[in-house]
């Protein structure tokens, strides 16, 4: 019998042959002071016929697009996904193919869905299309295919507009599989081979120390685990008592597989404390100087090293010369480069040659999108947005008289426009707070560029500055518990599972040493700049909250104890805010446009979300859980959102106290039916599953997370015996968070949470949906 592969249980085609994302520049005809019209006509232009109809091929041939043909071994994702972060604009083109073997002639329901533009052909017809690319939501095709009895050809010709995080993605599902299985156009030696190793690859797990496999590697297999390899060549386990990320790689008729394993159990957070504030700061300078940091984001490393050796060496100006570099290409964050190199201009004794550079460099940057030019750099989000205008404000007061030549302006008039704006942005976070809210690595960002205002702007804006900083470190304080960041966010990616390890963490420990080590090349600028933190920051650290307060559009609670933290943001706001609309602010009213569409702060049931982090429940610094939606299937993925931070769709969500209640409904329009908990079994001291809940102690500390669909334990990705997935349309969650102090007995707790009698019902009635 030939080689066969099932679809996946919700009826997806998962295995194909690929070109990969194959590229080009793409050179804009024009350009749109509104960069979120600027990229949607981008989008409508860019398909084009590239393809006229499909020409088959097997493993190693060219295709139409001369990439050649390979084995798509992405641990059996629901999506075909070659998702990429690009720099600079792009067009990206790629071809897939697939057999569908049916047992008889028959019309089958199918739906095609992917953010790019789609072609797809059956036994060389074409049969579905989807017309343009898009950033979000996803679009999808409904199409009835006509599949005769035997082998049906099934051809996908993929076109997107590659710009910063793009979604290179697709997906087939069918509706009605019976009788249906997949093939692929291979020799059958060679695809039962492809088909073997895949199938080992899937059945690894890591348990008690050692990964374990359903037999013997098919080849040698190279295990990368923390910069050290090895080879796991024979047996059905390979021991890995100590490791934290680990990659197993292979090669199988010349076709490479790969999984990634994050071992959250191995990586704790660390605490560490210093004899002194300074050996703690040169601490973090020493690291950031022997870090591998580059491109444009090297100039941080060139502070670090300037600290420390209290000099330049070639190596530093090499590293600016990689800086410039970057920047000249205005690839997206340049405009942190550029910061950074004001900032040595000001305050480093550079050669004059690199005064000259930095100044020629500042002379011909784009800072705004009403400046000639098209390209691929963020401008709107909040952190970016200041950026920009401080680096104009800068620029124009450094070289007042030259001219600025995407600007056809002087200096001194970009200067003008560039405090304007420096003061609208203040005018907004003044009154409505952080739309990038405690985000565990924009808030650095926001907070490095703040002291770029705080030291070099006048002495009114900055006192303005002072004011935003000192925010973001008391917001912080406020929301650490027992030595970790813990905190609902504006934006977040994968550091979700481990909270310790992200910007803000950073500093936390520079507030003080009682808080979890972690460096950030951000933080290199603290040692130039003058601003000192406010002395409060300390005692908010350890002390109780019973809270709620607003930041951009969110109302966040946050409820912490010795014992517990549970913290949230309300979807929807329970109370309604009104912001502000100075409809003469042109950067207020398109601002209003881009946030509102990736969401940032404005939280509605059942809309499209993006990279917002929603609650934290805590008995621990490593005992914490949290549901999301997620955005793709698959781990380690360049979504935004992704499969542990973000949401695809936003739920229902409101905090009493010490309970939260929850209930998500994905819409037919969403092709990821699940939504799943972290739930770390191995940082808990105790641990009950009964009556739909699960129950953790640590310490003194009790958490109950209760779910109305039955919970099933995913192990066939990163994240090992923690993620538990609710299957279905909707589902309701109830978390309870209490402490020996309120409960009594871990016994009482769970019987007090057992006896409130929950139903998807009653949480739906509750949250008044």
């Amino acid at each position: 019998m030939s080689t066969r592969f099932s679809l996946s249980k919700e009826g997806f085609v998962v295995n194909y042959l690929t070109t990969g994302a194959v590229t080009e520049p793409f050179v804009a005809p024009h350009t749109n002071k509104n960069q979120l019209k600027f990229e949607a006509e981008m989008r409508a232009i860019l398909p084009q016929k590239v393809i006229d109809a499909p020409v088959p091929g097997t493993l190693g041939e060219k295709s139409q697009l001369g990439a050649e043909w390979g084995f798509y071994a992405q641990n059996r994702n629901t999506y075909i996904d070659f998702s990429k972060f690009y720099f600079t604009l792009t067009r990206v083109n790629l071809l897939a193919q697939t057999q569908l073997v049916s047992d008889s002639a028959k019309q089958v329901r199918a739906r095609i869905w992917s953010y790019a533009a789609i072609d797809l052909w059956l036994n060389g017809a074409h049969t579905a299309n989807i017309s343009n690319p898009v950033y979000k939501p996803i679009s999808h095709a409904d199409v009835t295919l006509a599949l005769r009895e035997g082998v049906n050809d099934i051809f996908v010709c993929l076109q997107n507009f590659g710009v910063r995080d793009t979604r290179n993605m697709f997906a087939l599902q069918l509706f009605d599989t019976e009788g249906i299985s997949v093939t692929l156009p291979v020799e059958e030696d060679t695809l039962s081979a492809l088909k073997a190793a895949e199938d080992w690859l899937c059945s690894v797990v890591w348990q008690g120390g050692s990964l374990h496999a359903d037999g013997q590697p098919p080849v040698s297999v190279t295990v990368t685990s923390d910069g050290a390899e090895s080879v796991w060549e024979t047996g059905n386990s390979c021991p890995m008592p100590d490791a934290k990320l680990v990659t197993l790689s292979f090669t199988v008729c010349d076709q490479q597989f790969a999984r990634k394993f994050d071992l959250v159990q191995n990586d704790p957070p660390v605490f560490v404390t210093y004899s002194s504030d300074k050996e703690k700061f040169d601490t973090l300078m020493r690291h950031a100087a022997e870090s591998n940091t580059q491109g444009h984001m090297a100039g941080y490393k060139v502070l670090a090293r300037y600290y420390l050796n209290n000099a330049l060496d070639e190596y530093d100006y090499q590293l600016l010369d990689e800086v410039i570099e970057k920047i000249e290409q205005r690839i997206d964050c340049s405009d942190f480069g550029l910061a950074c190199l004001l900032r040595i201009y000001k305050q480093i004794p550079i050669k004059e040659e690199y005064k000259k550079k930095i100044k020629t460099l500042a002379l011909g940057f784009r800072y705004w999108m009403d400046e000639d030019g098209a390209d691929a750099m963020c401008f709107w989000s909040e952190n970016h947005s200041l950026l920009f205008f401080t680096c104009q404000m800068l620029a124009g007061s450094f070289w007042p008289e030259d001219w600025f030549a995407r600007s056809s302006r002087f200096g001194v008039d970009q200067y003008g426009i560039g405090l304007r704006r420096v003061k609208e942005w203040f005018d907004i976070i003044e009154q409505e707070g952080f739309e990038e809210f405690l985000a565990g690595g924009y808030m650095l960002v926001t907070l490095s560029v703040l002291l770029m205002v705080h030291d070099f702007g006048d002495p009114q804006l900055s006192a303005r500055a002072k004011n935003a900083i000192d925010r973001i470190v008391l917001e912080a304080a406020q929301q650490n518990f027992q030595g970790i960041h813990l905190a609902p966010m504006g934006r977040i990616y994968r550091d979700s599972l481990k909270p310790y390890k992200s910007g803000l963490q950073a500093l936390l420990h520079r507030i003080d040493d009682s808080c979890a080590a972690q460096d950030s090349i951000w933080l290199t600028v603290l040692g130039y700049t003058p601003y000192k933190m406010p002395p409060q920051a300390k005692e908010l650290l350890c002390a109780p909250a019973d809270i709620s307060f607003t930041s951009g559009r969110a109302l966040i609670f946050t409820k912490k104890t010795d014992d517990y933290m549970l913290t949230s943001v309300a979807s929807p706001r329970l109370t309604p805010i009104t912001p502000l609309r100075d409809t003469t602010t042109e950067y207020y009213a398109t601002k209003l446009d881009n946030e509102w569409f990736h969401g940032t702060s404005l939280f509605v049931p059942g809309e499209y979300g993006y990279q917002q982090h929603l609650w934290y429940a805590a008995i621990s610094n490593r005992c914490l859980a949290f549901v999301n939606h997620p955005g793709t299937e698959k781990d380690f993925c360049e979504m935004r959102p992704g499969y542990w931070y973000g949401n695809g769709v936003f739920p229902a969500l409101r905090q009493d106290g010490n309970a939260l209640y929850c209930y998500y409904a994905i819409p037919d329009a969403h092709p990821t039916k699940f939504v799943h908990l972290y739930w770390p079994s191995f940082a808990m001291e105790e641990e009950v599953k009964k009556d739909g809940f699960f129950f953790a102690r640590c310490g003194s500390g009790y958490l109950g997370v209760w779910c109305s669909e039955p919970l099933a334990l995913n192990n066939a990705d990163a994240v090992m015996d923690a993620d538990w997935r609710a299957y279905g349309d909707d589902s309701a969650w109830y978390i309870q968070c209490g402490s020996e102090s309120e409960f009594g007995s871990f016994a009482a707790f769970m019987e007090h949470c057992r006896s409130l009698g929950l139903t998807k019902a009653r949480v739906k009635e509750h949250l008044g949906v």
